[in-house]
């Protein structure tokens, strides 16, 4: 374990991103309202941002220098300046804004909303939204990959992936999924490979172009957040229920290890290029930060504990 930091109202957390530069993670305590920006690497708590009720989506905007945050409960997203960490849009977008993913090309922001089942594209340089779509059904997690130049919506009923295009949403395929209730959504753009974590215990691969099944494995319950670690070919899918961190082969399509975190941590960040995992453990109203090993996470075994 590299450090931990005590997150005050900590209760519930959604999603969380970092902002590679500076290594900060931004974390949506949803219990409180709030965007928490946590410096792991030095262990403290460095700002505490209002006005997000029911705090959801995070993504960060290296490039624009910008991180955006959805307001569940607010029907609003925040554009907060990385380096100020002030706030300098709030755009109104919908009733339950809740994934969010970046064109890391241009200024675009797809939010997904999960009461009107609608995609929303945000142009964060004007601070508006600038074009509209229906989904096929509820959204969850979106990603965008710069391999092929498009969003990617998980769907939870029917069980499908969305491709949408990414100045105009508009839909380019829709791909049944045979497992169901698709939720944590993940992209290795090198290998042109889409980790779809499902609710009735599966994580795909799914071929990022074609929608083809490249891979199937079975989880200790219903997952939620996931990552790819693309240097180590691994997987990382946080199991709330099960209060652990599977870790798996994006090659072989097995699982590698399990690991203990703490009741109900269903999500994490993922520094890429610090190789870094940032638990949020609401048991606790924690982020603990743990380094993954030049050989993988897998190589750890069970040593690994969040307490």
């Amino acid at each position: 374990m590299v450090g931990r930091v005590s997150i005050p109202g900590g209760s519930e957390f959604d999603h969380a991103a970092v902002h590679l530069e500076s290594g900060h993670v931004f974390v949506a305590n949803t219990a409180a309202g709030t965007v928490e920006v946590v410096d792991p690497l030095a262990s403290r708590l460095v700002a505490s941002i209002e006005d997000c009720e029911g705090a959801s989506g995070v993504v960060v905007d290296e490039k624009h220098r910008l991180a955006a945050a959805a307001s569940r409960a607010g029907g609003h997203v925040l554009l907060i300046d990385v380096d100020s960490l002030q706030v300098v849009a709030k755009i109104q977008v919908g009733p339950a804004p809740n994934g969010l993913a970046l064109d890391g090309a241009g200024p675009g922001l797809l939010v997904a909303d999960v009461e009107t089942n609608q995609a929303l594209l945000i142009d964060t340089a004007k601070a508006e939204v600038v074009a509209r779509a229906t989904l096929p059904g509820r959204p969850r997690w979106a990603v965008h990959n710069p391999g092929s130049n498009h969003f990617y919506v998980n769907i939870a009923s029917p069980a499908q992936v969305a491709v949408l295009d990414p100045a105009t949403l508009e839909l380019q395929a829709s791909w049944n999924l045979k497992s169901q209730g698709p939720h944590g959504l993940d992209v290795d753009p090198d290998r042109r490979l889409l980790l779809v974590a499902c609710d009735d215990g599966a994580l795909l691969g799914v071929n990022a172009d074609r929608g083809t099944l490249a891979g199937q494995l079975s989880l200790p319950g219903p997952p939620d957040v996931t990552f790819c670690n693309r240097g180590a070919g691994e997987a990382y899918v946080a199991v709330g229920d099960a209060g652990a961190l599977v870790v798996a082969s994006t090659h072989d399509w097995k699982v590698t290890a399990i690991l203990p975190t703490g009741p109900g941590a269903h999500t994490f960040a993922f520094d890429q290029a610090r190789q870094l995992i940032h638990l949020l453990l609401p048991a606790t109203g924690e982020m603990v930060t743990w380094a993954v090993p030049g050989e993988g996470l897998a190589s750890l075994g069970g040593e690994h504990h969040s307490t």
